[in-house]
């Protein structure tokens, strides 16, 4: 902030892993603050705080809740993994009957097929044609959980995907989201926002600097 802040509009953003590492990173700053001291205030200077430090959380909620206020929606959180995983069994048993010949498309491999839903919404595969060209890499599954490799361009990415459209459907139509779709719309409200830029991104371990 002393050193690389030239003016006036310039502004730091750290971002902390969970609350624990935001109280330590604060701390830093605050003996920082004390330590250097080299800020001074000019007769014509705004008095603004240039360093923000918050959570990764906090920012994805306070853009979410922005894309609720300009939308005019109220979603309902689906924090049960109970009922998620009751929506996901319903789909799986809906996709199966297209798709007689895929194996997979079994309720016991329900995790799995969790797992795959995160990780495509993570990836924001929106089109089939992505998600069957993506390079499927690190897949730890257990024996009998579900299959280890997932080839391109096959039937079962196909069903997979079938599953996740329902899924984000079946959703919809029950006013809920998951945490993965909280992120994805975040970002969407993130980039009208006209609030968002910083100079200078501090993230990842933030709670380690000296």
């Amino acid at each position: 902030k002393n050193n690389y802040c030239l003016y006036e509009t310039d502004k730091i953003l750290m971002i902390a892993q969970n609350d624990k590492h935001l109280e330590h990173i604060e701390q830093i700053n605050d003996k920082a603050e004390k330590e250097t001291g080299l800020e001074y205030i000019t007769l014509f200077s705004k008095v603004v705080d240039k360093v923000q430090i918050t959570t990764i959380d906090s920012i994805i909620y306070s853009y979410f809740s922005e894309y609720e206020r300009s939308n005019k929606v109220n979603y309902e959180f689906t924090a049960n993994e109970h009922k998620q995983s009751n929506i996901v069994n319903e789909c799986i048993v809906q996709i199966k009957k297209l798709y007689k010949d895929v194996k997979i498309l079994n309720i016991k491999h329900i995790n799995f097929f969790i797992d795959e839903i995160n990780w495509i919404k993570d990836c924001n595969y929106t089109q089939l044609e992505s998600y069957q060209n993506a390079d499927r890499i690190g897949r730890k599954t257990k024996k009998g959980e579900g299959p280890q490799r997932l080839l391109k361009n096959s039937k079962v990415r196909e069903a997979i995907f079938k599953i996740v459209t329902l899924y984000n459907e079946n959703l919809k139509k029950q006013n809920l989201i998951d945490s993965k779709d909280i992120t994805i719309l975040a970002l969407k409200q993130l980039k009208k926002s006209k609030n968002s830029e910083y100079t200078h991104i501090i993230v990842d371990d933030s709670h380690n600097l000296t």
